[in-house]
């Protein structure tokens, strides 16, 4: 959770205080859906395959369900 929240900093999505908690709450939920916004990802607050796809630096395909860097 920790390097998930860490990545949304560094990307400018997320604002903690005093860094990475390793705590799935609130803020981090919002920071998800900003960042599923605006890489045209479904906004839904959790970090299935397709964020996490994109959040590794690869292109998901659903056609065959992979990602692909």
């Amino acid at each position: 959770m920790r390097a998930l929240q860490q990545q949304l900093i560094d990307q400018g999505y997320l604002r903690l205080r005093h860094g990475p908690t390793g705590y799935y709450g609130p803020l981090t939920e919002r920071a998800i859906i900003r960042y599923q916004r605006a890489n045209g990802i479904q906004q839904t607050g959790f970090v299935g395959p397709v964020t996490r796809c994109y959040l590794n630096g690869g292109v998901y395909h659903s056609s065959t369900a992979s990602c692909v860097r």
